[in-house]
């Protein structure tokens, strides 16, 4: 078939965000080559998570293409664009709990999470909070979509989230020992623990001792 670029784009339905803006996040301008995974990236995607960053996760888009040929090329084609965009309401976060976490706290979990209950819906605040969550080293890797349970209310546009965590071991022991010219023959205990007492703290203990030195570290 033809080779197509872009004519003419019409948005519709967009009152957050101006037409300008909405065409430069999809990044095509009128004569550049008409490229589907652009057009699917930039409405599905990056156009999405900009309108999640505002509390609009119900924000969709439909795309209609016009197909026609170019009276300047006959071997080139041109296709127009009507985009319908449906922004939906804006959602309040109203509720935050975690399930899985049978000894670490609530509060650990929370200090990691860049939005508070109350406050308008942030989809970017929510994924770094989980990559945030992942650096802690308290959990297994968390998944943003698979673990997160959204459950939302139309009528009074708020989301509730349910995140689930599976908890990693927290402590470790080991023994170590061995013989040095200026220490001597040794012996080491150490003991460490990366959530003690489930809030998040640190706790190392290490204890050498040999016929030379001896050394207690807390």
């Amino acid at each position: 078939g033809k080779i197509y670029r872009i004519g003419e784009i019409k948005i519709e339905g967009n009152s957050i965000f101006s037409e300008e803006q909405i065409r430069s996040v999809i990044g095509l301008n009128n004569g550049d080559m008409a490229n589907a995974e652009k057009i699917s990236n930039g409405l599905f995607e990056n156009l999405k998570k900009i309108y999640g960053s505002q509390g609009f996760i119900e924000y969709t888009a439909e795309p209609v293409p016009t197909f026609k040929d170019n009276p300047q090329n006959a071997s080139e084609g041109i296709v127009d664009f009507k985009i319908t965009i449906e922004e939906g309401k804006q959602f309040t976060l109203r509720r935050l709990e975690f399930s899985g976490n049978t000894f670490t706290r609530d509060s650990v979990l929370r200090r990691e999470v860049l939005i508070n209950e109350g406050d308008i819906y942030n989809q970017g605040y929510w994924e770094y909070s989980v990559i945030k969550l992942n650096q802690s080293g308290y959990f297994e890797p968390i998944d943003k979509d698979k673990d997160a349970d959204f459950r939302t209310n139309e009528e009074e546009a708020t989301v509730d989230i349910n995140l689930k965590v599976t908890e990693r071991g927290r402590q470790q022991i080991s023994f170590n020992g061995g013989l040095s010219g200026i220490g001597g023959s040794y012996f080491g205990l150490e003991y460490s623990t990366n959530n003690l007492l489930g809030r998040g703290e640190i706790l190392s203990i290490n204890l050498a001792a040999g016929n030379r030195q001896r050394s207690f570290q807390f």
